[in-house]
């Protein structure tokens, strides 16, 4: 069985969404901060479930160790306050036909995407989080491994997703 990792997201890739969801302007300066978010405002007050019972929830949501084919996953959070995209990359796994499932929950949508190596995409789906929904889609892994990319459209959501060997 392959463990994917959870990776931080880029700092620069951060600043730059940060700098653009800002709406900043040249010249357009104030003397108002505007209000100081707390160390408590990450976005979990917001999610549909606990973070803690996510592990729960995704051993529900997506195939799982024991499943027919299944070779790895991972499940987690996103939020604009911690982090609005996700890179993981998985160079244990196989070449070959997958399945890949993906389940989320929240007030919002995200957008998988699965990267060659070489930056090429093999695979992407747009998906509405609003009412638990689950998506399986097929992917064609390269021999020298992918990265998934997991970006969030706006409010926090939950997610869990799930490779398994094409039956």
């Amino acid at each position: 069985m392959t463990r994917l990792s959870r990776t931080p997201p880029l700092i620069g890739l951060s600043l730059l969404a940060a700098a653009a969801l800002a709406g900043c302007t040249p010249g357009a300066l104030s003397s108002d901060p505007g209000p100081t978010p707390s160390a408590t405002d990450d976005g979990s007050a917001d999610l549909p479930i606990d973070v803690d019972d996510i592990p729960t929830w995704a051993a529900q949501a997506v195939p799982q160790a024991g499943d027919p084919g299944y070779v790895g996953g991972y499940s987690g959070w996103l939020s604009r306050q911690t982090s609005p995209a996700l890179s993981s990359f998985a160079s244990q796994l196989p070449a070959g036909d997958y399945t890949v499932t993906v389940a989320c929950n929240g007030d919002s949508a995200i957008e998988v995407t699965l990267l060659a190596d070489s930056n090429a995409q093999i695979a992407t789906q747009a998906i509405d989080c609003a009412g638990a929904t689950t998506r399986s889609f097929a992917a064609t892994v390269p021999p020298a491994g992918f990265s998934t990319e997991i970006t969030l459209d706006a409010e926090p959501v939950i997610y869990a997703i799930a490779f398994q060997a094409a039956l």
